[in-house]
């Protein structure tokens, strides 16, 4: 646990610069999971980054983008937050996040501090059934065909906060390889996981303190 928090003190002033802080607080405040998960993504990413010894990925803006992904939740206003299980309400609110999320973050764009198409393409699947626009798998970026994992795991392990919950994520991942998800990623991720599953049992199962990360 502490290894993980340390990580993460280690990486966070590299990605928490230039007003991501205030962004980052206000994501905090409004959707706790959200944030929650943002760090948790950015602990497992930065990990499998290093486990891959992929060095053609911008690591910084790769992992300040996936800190960033969400933070369009904020358009979502809370009478509306109390009302998700409509499914309505819900639909509208989970196919547009991700274009709402590059809007807000267009200064950082200018910037070049964030990836706005791994941002947008984050929730598009390989077969063209994601959104916000059901893309072909061709105009579907590396970054966010990675970003499209991470996410997808961390949510999981959320949902299924045991000790089966790493592999209960895992499992999905490999169910829907090559039709969400990149199958070539799905396999090199898979295989980190089993490599580093007690850590990662240990870290993602339980919540870091993370306010001090946004000093």
């Amino acid at each position: 646990m502490e290894r993980i928090q340390r990580s993460l003190r280690d990486v966070a002033p590299l990605l928490v610069k230039d007003g991501i802080g205030f962004w980052l607080k206000k994501l905090q405040k409004h959707d706790p999971d959200s944030y929650q998960l943002a760090w948790s993504s950015v602990m497992l990413a930065d990990k499998f980054l290093d486990h891959s010894g992929d060095e053609t990925i911008d690591r910084e803006l790769f992992l300040r983008s996936l800190l960033l992904r969400d933070i369009g939740k904020l358009w979502l206003n809370q009478d509306q937050m109390e009302r998700q299980r409509n499914p309505s309400v819900f639909y509208e609110y989970v196919q547009h996040h991700p274009e709402r999320s590059v809007q807000l973050l267009a200064q950082f764009n200018m910037l070049h501090l964030v990836d706005p198409d791994a941002i947008l393409y984050h929730h598009e699947n390989l077969d063209g059934t994601g959104y916000p626009f059901a893309v072909d798998w061709q105009d579907i970026t590396f970054e966010a065909r990675l970003m499209r994992i991470m996410d997808a795991f961390c949510r999981s392990v959320h949902d299924y906060p045991s000790v089966s919950g790493l592999t209960h994520a895992l499992d999905e991942l490999y169910m829907w390889s090559d039709v969400q998800y990149d199958k070539d990623l799905v396999q090199m991720f898979g295989e980190f996981v089993l490599i580093h599953k007690e850590e990662l049992t240990q870290s993602m199962l339980k919540h870091c303190k993370l306010d001090a990360l946004l000093v």
